[in-house]
């Protein structure tokens, strides 16, 4: 059995079962003053929705436009129940009676495909839908006499809340919305409408006319109800005879696509035995009704399709259908056309069917014209190369004689490729005498070895060229000459200019990868590398290893990091001792360059340099003690016996010249001051404990002094060189004297080490932080003192809180 039949056993019978029950439920009404009418069409408008809706399902399974045709024939039916003389049919079928227009609503926005393709399509058709249950359940409820003016009514079985007022205000809602979804829907159609193209436009037409007219009757319908019931009624009437048309509108579209299916058969009747391809698109639009369809041939070694005139093309146009086209199980070509004849397969069918016939009567002689095609755009291709490549074609014969020559070449020399060089001598043209016979060599041997040469250029200059020969047959089979060439003027005029660059620079320059071979290098003189081979051999082959790691670590940190990475070496060349420095930075992505300079006479100077500083601070420490010893040894020893003797001087004195005594006790006390502030000034000027008893006293006598805790964590247990000393003496001296005056410090811990050949001093406190230590001189100085030494000085002091004075000199 096929599938049209079952699809008819299966709905139409119990079509027809309904379609008799409503003529019964209708005959036997108590309140329809037109029965006989409404018996007639209430079952014929049933039955054309499920008819037409089982034609176009058996002819288009796919398609769901046939599907809600037989939904909405059935969801018609409901609205028989109303007829009812029994309450609680009658109550029913006033609850369910608008489904069918929901069901329209989504045979009209989603057709021709019978999907929901957007969220405002099922937007509006869910609205519908929910509108039609919720709208009439709920008047169903409250209003005591759903339809006004009927005198047979049954009463309304399911009346729970009688209110007229809630009534009205379902009533009113259920109009608003069916407006919005009415002015919806019409708004959609309008829309896709003016988007559609013609062929798509003759696919919507059976349903957009008859549906879409009754959308609008419906719209204007329930906006009018509320204040003209009467005009109302005249337009739901108009609405239900464009509703009753719906599906006859469909049948006739379906009706005329069948037509246009026959006019596609007798589509090469129309036109001539050997059509052109314009001819032949003609008659194709006109029968497919698509004036942008196209006809395309298949290429199977080529695996590309291409237009009737052999033109490829690669992908299809936006808004177009690529419909294959087969014969005897393998393609041949296909049509390129308006997406809407998807709607339509048995006129597509068709359509593909006479394509195939046309397709493979015309396929040799469209293979031909596409690899015509093909060559002539080749051809091209490389002409138009030819003629814009930087490099310089010419063409001559065996004897040297011009044939033809390319743009590039034009514009070297000032010629133009045409007859009046045609067939001159390549060298009259295009090169100096004194070098034709090297030429002639060339174009006899004509194995591409590459030569560098002067050519004439244009305006009497000359350019330098690098040039070969090569041999070629031209399209007839005769011998001839490529000769190619690259103009390398500027080139060889920047290398020179770079060259003298180079010569002019004392430094030595490498060029080496990632891995640390050397690939390129340039040296103002030979004698100043380590070893002679430098290009291939690896900076391990050159260089001791701890200069060569060295080197291959700032190479790897230029291309990885990038900037410019130095570092410093010493290498012994012809048995000197020499220091370099080397500036490293990428030049590719796998290689750098490395320019290395001779730093010898620098680095001996600077040692020059610290060792004076180094001196100055030794004369100045020794001059300090010498003074320290002479206050301590002259003045100092002076006023003491004085203050003795002024004590001897005063105990001899008798009681009764008090006032010879109070002079005596006033001279001892300004003397004792005198006597402290010099032993004060002789401390600043070089503490003697520091020289007598060492650092570790020293420092502890400052600890002691202090006026907040001090804590000394370590010192050295050997004495360190006495500038050494001295100057971890000033910085611990220095450091606790600006706790004392600014850091508002609690505690402060002192170290001083000696490790590996440094002395390290820290004076750290727990203060207020934000120290800035270049607002004194005495940091400064220190500085100084430590970097005389060969040392550094360094102030650490957040805002957050703490400050760290920490110095660190070698102590050999």
């Amino acid at each position: 059995m096929s599938y049209t039949r079952r699809l008819w056993l299966s709905f139409w019978p119990a079509a027809l079962a309904v379609g008799a029950l409503t003529v019964l439920i209708i005959l036997q009404s108590n309140h329809d003053d037109q029965r006989v009418v409404t018996a007639v069409l209430g079952p014929l408008v049933g039955w054309s929705f499920i008819a037409a809706g089982l034609v176009a399902w058996s002819r288009r399974p796919a398609n769901h436009t046939g599907r809600l045709m037989v939904a909405l024939g059935f969801a018609w039916a409901l609205t028989a129940l109303t007829e009812a003389n029994d309450k609680w049919i009658y109550s029913t079928g006033l609850a369910v009676e608008a489904i069918f227009l929901a069901v329209f609503i989504h045979l009209v926005v989603s057709f021709p495909t019978g999907r929901l393709s957007s969220r405002l399509e099922r937007t509006i058709v869910f609205g519908a839908y929910g509108v039609a249950v919720f709208a009439n359940a709920l008047s169903v409820l409250v209003d005591p006499t759903p339809i006004p003016d009927c005198k047979g009514c049954p009463p309304n079985a399911f009346l729970l809340a009688p209110s007229d007022a809630a009534a009205t205000a379902v009533q009113v809602a259920a109009d608003v919305c069916g407006i919005a979804i009415a002015a919806a829907v019409v708004t959609l159609l309008v829309r896709r409408w003016r988007r559609a193209t013609p062929a798509g436009r003759r696919v919507l037409s059976p349903i957009y006319l008859s549906g879409g007219a009754t959308m609008i009757l419906l719209g204007i319908a329930f906006a009018v109800d509320p204040w003209a019931g009467g005009f109302a009624g005249l337009l739901k009437l108009l609405a239900s005879l464009a509703f009753i048309s719906v599906p006859y509108f469909f049948l006739a579209g379906l009706m005329r696509a069948r037509l246009a299916r026959a006019g596609v058969g007798r589509l090469f009747v129309d036109v001539p035995e050997n059509p052109s391809p314009e001819e032949l698109h003609a008659a194709f639009r006109r029968a497919l009704h698509d004036p942008t369809i196209r006809l395309a041939h298949w290429l199977p070694e080529r695996r590309l399709y291409v237009d009737l005139e052999g033109w490829p093309f690669d992908e299809v146009e936006a808004g177009r259908t690529l419909t294959p086209v087969e014969y005897e199980g393998r393609r041949v070509g296909a049509l390129i056309h308006d997406p809407s004849l998807l709607e339509e397969p048995e006129l597509l069918e068709a359509a593909v069917a006479s394509a195939r016939i046309g397709l493979e009567k015309d396929r040799l002689q469209a293979e031909l014209r596409a690899r015509l095609i093909e060559l002539e755009r080749e051809q091209d291709f490389v002409r138009t190369v030819v003629d814009t490549a930087p490099a310089l074609f010419c063409v001559v014969d065996t004897e040297g004689n011009v044939m033809r020559f390319n743009a590039t070449l034009s514009r070297l020399s000032g010629l133009p490729d045409d007859d009046s060089g045609r067939g001159e001598p390549f060298t009259k043209l295009f090169l100096p005498s004194e070098d034709a016979a090297s030429f002639h060599l060339a174009l006899a041997a004509a194995d591409g070895e590459e030569f560098e040469s002067e050519w004439l250029g244009a305006g009497g200059g000359r350019r330098i060229v690098a040039w070969s020969v090569m041999p070629i047959v031209d399209a007839q089979g005769r011998p001839r000459r490529l000769i190619s060439g690259v103009d390398v003027t500027e080139r060889r005029r920047q290398e020179a200019r770079t060259r003298a660059l180079l010569d002019a620079m004392p430094d030595l320059m490498f060029r080496m990868t990632r891995e640390g071979v050397y690939v390129d290098y340039h040296a103002h003189d030979e004698v100043e590398l380590v070893s002679s081979e430098v290009i291939g051999r690896s900076v391990y082959d050159r260089l001791p290893r701890p200069v060569a790691e060295q080197a291959l670590a700032a190479a790897r940190r230029a291309l990885d990091e990038g900037g410019v990475q130095t570092h410093e070496y010493s290498l012994e060349v012809r048995g000197v001792e020499r220091q370099y420095e080397a500036r490293v930075v990428a030049s590719a992505a796998d290689e750098v360059v490395s320019i290395v300079r001779e730093i010898t006479d620098r680095k001996e100077q600077e040692h020059e340099v610290r060792k004076s500083r180094a001196r100055i601070v030794q004369a100045a420490d020794a001059e300090r003690r010498r003074l320290e010893r002479n206050l301590h040894d002259g003045a100092q020893q002076r006023l003491v016996s004085l203050s003795l003797a002024l004590r001897l001087a005063e105990a001899r004195i008798p009681d009764r010249l008090e006032g010879a005594k109070q002079i005596l006790t006033e001279a001892q006390q300004e003397l004792a001051q005198a006597l402290a502030e010099l032993r004060e000034l002789a401390r600043g000027i070089h503490p003697a404990i520091l020289t007598d008893r060492g650092l570790a006293a020293a420092v502890e006598a400052l600890a002691a002094r202090a006026p907040l805790p001090v804590e000394v964590a370590a010192m050295p247990d050997e004495r360190l060189p006495d500038a050494v000393e001295a100057a971890a003496y000033y910085v611990v001296a220095e450091g606790l004297t600006n706790v004392a005056k600014y850091a508002d410090a609690s505690y402060v811990r002192v170290t001083v080490e000696r490790r590996n050949g440094v002395a390290s001093v820290e004076v750290a406190d727990d203060g207020i932080g934000g120290a800035d230590p270049r607002a004194g001189t005495g940091l400064r100085g220190l500085a100084d003192r430590i970097e005389a030494l060969g040392g550094r000085l360094e102030v650490e002091s957040p805002a957050t809180g703490g400050t760290r004075l920490w110095a660190q000199m070698p102590v050999g």
